[in-house]
């Protein structure tokens, strides 16, 4: 959806019709959300992608994660698979060994000096805001992996921008754009009142929601 269209449900959601809230600022109130709503405890789900990537095979060992620069940070990565498609057929799955960072690199020194082939350890690091896949070893044909990441959304900066959201996140996002427009309208009482609703109520909901019963994710922990 565009940010224009989020921002035209915002202004009837407040009783804005004449749009008088300067774009600004409710896109400084979208930000906020994006920089807040993953911050609650398994919330981080609500913005949630599924990339399908192949590496080439030309002697990469360290690749980003966050390809289409779609998070300002990843936060949870709950699945990662490795395929083999280098032959004809059907792709073959790959087992290769997810190592904390300190064992991975004593157990594997300098990785771009290491003879290329397939790899049997990775490791999952930060450098700043950039989350990588790191191989123990330069690949030396195509791998096909595919991912599932978690995180916090890049900031916009435009309404004619596109973002992608799904029903539960546009709720809870137009929620906190309602606390956010009565806390700077002065009217305190009613902006806890909001906040008290999204913090106690739709929450809890929206991680019913995203976490059903038989959701059993095991999250690889960044920098483990």
């Amino acid at each position: 959806m565009l940010v224009q269209d989020l921002i035209d449900k915002y202004s009837a959601l407040v009783g804005d019709t004449l749009q008088t809230d300067p774009t600004d600022f409710v896109i400084t109130g979208l930000n906020k959300a994006f920089n807040e709503l993953p911050s609650y405890p398994k919330l981080d789900k609500l913005f949630e992608k599924h990339y399908q990537v192949q590496l080439a095979g030309n002697n990469e060992w360290r690749w980003n994660l966050n390809q289409d620069g779609d998070y300002r940070k990843i936060s949870n990565i709950p699945t990662l698979t490795f395929w083999d498609n280098s032959k004809a057929g059907d792709p073959c799955k790959l087992a290769i060994c997810n190592l904390p960072n300190g064992k991975f690199y004593e157990r594997n020194g300098i990785i771009k000096l290491k003879t290329p082939g397939r790899p049997c350890e990775y490791t999952i690091e930060t450098e700043d805001d950039s989350t990588y896949l790191v191989f123990d070893r330069p690949l030396d044909k195509p791998l096909f992996i595919d991912y599932v990441i978690y995180g916090y959304p890049k900031n916009v900066q435009s309404p004619d921008e596109q973002i992608a959201l799904s029903a539960i996140a546009e709720n809870l996002i137009l929620e906190y754009l309602k606390y956010v427009h009565y806390q700077e309208s002065d009217d305190f009482a009613f902006a806890g009142s909001v906040f008290d609703i999204l913090d106690n109520k739709l929450v809890p909901e929206a991680l019913q929601q995203l976490y059903k019963p038989m959701d059993s994710d095991a999250p690889i922990i960044i920098g483990g």
